[in-house]
């Protein structure tokens, strides 16, 4: 058995900044942006993890987002006394620019990827070492793992890039320049089905 490698790659400030971000912003512009690149596992504290999800909750249900709301609903689900108010005020306090928060969530999301592979070969190197699996069948499990990563960087094109993409389209079509048998939406997934 390998020995726990406790030093994983994380930036507690990266995530820091990315939910005093969330907190901070009046409309959901920023979270509708990121949404679609980070999830709850991405961040590597806990509480980090509760919150981003409560914040995700609460946006999604066009829910106004004020420290009231969010305590309420970490109270609702249990997870207030993971997170503690002092954590709560320092996040609704700390303010970041649009480039800041934006950079934050690619290292979060850096960090992520980076843990995942971690993982992975972690996980591989023990399967191989006790020859619990051909290495035909490790080899698949490697590659799907990374390719899972792989997947999901496709899908961190956002709404607002999907957006600008249809402008430019249909500025070309009022020139006459665009020639193309079927409307993009922009937005990966759906994109790879038509």
């Amino acid at each position: 058995m390998l020995s726990e490698q406790t030093n994983y790659r994380k930036n507690i400030q990266a995530e820091e900044k990315v939910l005093s971000t969330c907190l901070n912003e009046e409309n959901s512009e920023f979270f509708d942006d990121i949404i679609s690149i980070l999830k709850p596992k991405d961040f590597y504290l806990y509480k980090h993890q509760l919150l981003f999800e409560t914040i995700s909750n609460i946006r999604t249900n066009n829910k106004t987002l004020t420290m009231e709301s969010l305590v309420e609903d970490l109270k609702k689900s249990s997870t207030f006394d993971e997170i503690t108010l002092d954590t709560l005020v320092n996040l609704f306090s700390d303010v970041n620019t649009p480039l800041v928060a934006n950079e934050s969530v690619q290292i979060v999301k850096e960090k992520s990827n980076l843990r995942s592979i971690i993982n992975s070969l972690r996980l591989s190197l023990e399967q191989a070492t006790d020859e619990t699996i051909t290495s035909e069948e490790l080899k698949n499990l490697v590659e799907n793992d990374l390719l899972k990563i792989s997947n999901d960087k496709k899908k961190e094109f956002t709404l607002n890039n999907a957006v600008e993409c249809l402008k430019n389209e249909f500025e070309e079509q009022l020139e006459g320049n665009y020639r193309e048998d079927i409307v993009k939406t922009h937005i990966g997934d759906l994109d790879e089905q038509f």
